[in-house]
């Protein structure tokens, strides 16, 4: 699977993809236009997962993402490395008057 094909009027090819890769998915969690065209070097075989299925399998984690890019500096520029910081937290719910932090400790 390539990004680009050799005598592509879109240009050199970038990357060539293996088995397991995969395509699209920025576009579906920033709800954005595709960032690259792929063409099939071989004949090959995809999982495709509409727009509205993976929003709704994904709908917490990148509402966790929109969180993070909006309120901590640095997360919308893209400015980490790895993975998105929102990976490494949890979203947990607690009762009222739930202590978090006891002054003095």
């Amino acid at each position: 699977l390539n990004s680009f094909a050799k005598e592509s009027k879109y240009g050199s090819r970038v990357v060539q993809l293996h088995s397991g890769a995969i395509v699209g998915e920025l576009a579906l969690q920033n709800n954005d236009a595709r960032a690259a065209t792929v063409k099939c070097a071989t004949d090959c075989k995809f999982m495709v997962v509409s727009k509205e299925t993976f929003q709704e399998v994904m709908y917490d984690h990148l509402q966790m993402i929109k969180f993070f890019d909006t309120h901590l500096p640095g997360c919308k520029k893209r400015e980490y490395s790895g993975g998105h910081p929102c990976v490494h937290f949890q979203k947990r719910v607690f009762p009222e008057n739930y202590e978090f932090m006891y002054e003095g400790i």
